[in-house]
């Protein structure tokens, strides 16, 4: 799990696999880029993804096939980035100037 750059100031969660071969990892139709923090035993990578207008970042974890969920954003907040994951999947990460949990999600 890491990051890939793939133009001027643009880049996107990368996942290797065993056999050492490298896939971007899905972003959501309104983003323009993602970063990948941390990896938990069961699969899981948790990061962020890069706005282009409706938000600056936001809190993201890709399951073990890589699928992308959007993680919430809390209240009064525009911009979060998940950090951790546990091996029991409680993320941890930052919103503004915040410190965050977010449950099992």
């Amino acid at each position: 799990m890491g990051n890939a750059t793939v133009g001027p100031n643009q880049f996107r969660a990368v996942r290797w696999d065993a056999l050492g071969a490298a896939s971007y990892l899905a972003i959501q139709s309104d983003a323009i880029g993602s970063a990948a923090y941390d990896l938990n035993n069961n699969g899981v990578v948790v990061g962020y993804e890069r706005g282009s207008g409706s938000f600056f970042s936001r809190a993201v974890k890709w399951n073990a096939t890589g699928a992308v969920v959007s993680l919430p954003v809390p209240a009064g907040s525009w911009s979060s980035q998940a950090t951790a994951v546990s091996n029991k999947g409680t993320i941890s990460g930052v919103s503004l100037n915040d410190a965050v949990r977010w449950n099992k999600p």
